[in-house]
């Protein structure tokens, strides 16, 4: 498995979707205070790269607050 460094393209864009995304930003919001910032931006990276795979596989456009949204098959 790849290490996930700071300057990482996929942790950068972590750090703008959890201020896009509501879900994201409140996965990172509960996981800042037991393991710090680094780390769970890591686990929002984790995450982010997930949904957008689980939508490549789907054929589907990437959603914003997925939890609260229902997938739309093409």
């Amino acid at each position: 498995m790849a290490t996930l460094i700071p300057n990482d393209p996929l942790v950068e864009s972590a750090w703008g979707a959890i201020q896009k995304d509501r879900a994201l930003g409140e996965f990172f919001e509960r996981l800042c205070p037991r393991t710090g910032k680094k780390r769970a931006i890591v686990a929002v990276a984790r995450k982010l790269i997930g949904r957008i795979r689980a939508a490549f596989h789907k054929g589907v456009n990437y959603q914003m607050d997925y939890r609260n949204s229902k997938a739309i098959t093409a």
